[in-house]
């Protein structure tokens, strides 16, 4: 009897869920404006818009003011990229959709 309590109870540790709900920092909405804003960040230094080298503090600079604009930290950004790139993944698949639509959205405007 000892024996069947003990499985009993092991039984309905290992088959409860214990996954907790995260709170992530910054939501998808931002995170669809930071991830934007990023790109175009890194599209205009890979087109080759600035004459002069750029130093990678720099760089680093302008990608980090993308979510420091918004009042968000290093240690927020980080934690919810982390949750994004491992837990949210169908989150962060969304997101990317939703500014791959808004770059063909400025696509077609462009050419108006």
């Amino acid at each position: 009897m000892k024996y069947f309590l003990i499985i009993t109870l092991l039984l309905f540790t290992f088959c409860t869920n214990n996954k907790q709900s995260i709170q992530v920092a910054i939501g998808d909405e931002h995170m669809k404006e930071i991830l934007k804003e990023r790109q175009l960040l890194i599209s205009t230094f890979n087109t080759y818009q600035y004459e002069e080298v750029i130093s990678e503090e720099v760089i680093d600079s302008l990608l980090s003011s993308t979510y420091l604009n918004l009042g968000y930290t290093d240690e927020e950004f980080q934690s919810s990229w982390e949750y994004y790139l491992n837990e949210g993944k169908d989150e962060l698949y969304n997101i990317y959709g939703n500014v791959l639509q808004q770059f063909e959205l400025m696509r077609e405007e462009s050419r108006d």
